[in-house]
Order: C-alpha cells, then structure tokens, then sequence
C-alpha cells in the first residue's frame, strides 16, 4: 500500500503542476512499460521476499488523465497484466 500511495501522491502533484509529459516517478520505485501490453507499465517496490508488484494504465477519467491499477502480486501478474 505504501507504493501505491506514493504513487498517487507523486501522480497528484505531477497533475496540478499541468504538465503534459510523463510524470517523474520516485527513483526508489522501478517503474517502466510492459513489453507484451502496450499502454500498461509496472511498477516494482520488492524484489525479494515477498515480491511486490504491479500494473497500471493511464485512462481518460471526465476529460482528465487519471492512473487504473489493473493486478497486484508477485511475477506471475504479467501472465495477464
């Protein structure tokens, strides 16, 4: 939960700064685009026990760019991520 919340907060703060580009992600998070799902990115907070990651894509929410977290989990979320 720690990861997801310092996401949105950097998400949030990236929104009402009213830039356009790609927000700038925490460095402590790895956080890059899956190679089979195009429009869907990771994110990674634990590689060792236990493995914590993620997916996530951007949607359009009411005209605003917003963040959908789609699976949670270990390595085996990218079977369908």
């Amino acid at each position: 939960m720690e990861a997801v919340r310092t996401i949105n907060a950097a998400y949030e703060q990236h929104a009402a700064s009213g830039s356009t580009d790609h927000p700038k992600w925490p460095a402590r998070l790895c956080i890059k685009g899956v190679q089979a799902a195009p429009g869907v990115w990771e994110v990674t907070w634990s590689f060792s026990g236990p493995d914590g990651r993620a997916t996530f894509e951007y949607v359009d929410v009411d005209g605003e760019l917003a963040i959908r977290w789609r699976r949670i989990g270990g390595h085996e979320i990218f079977k369908s991520p």
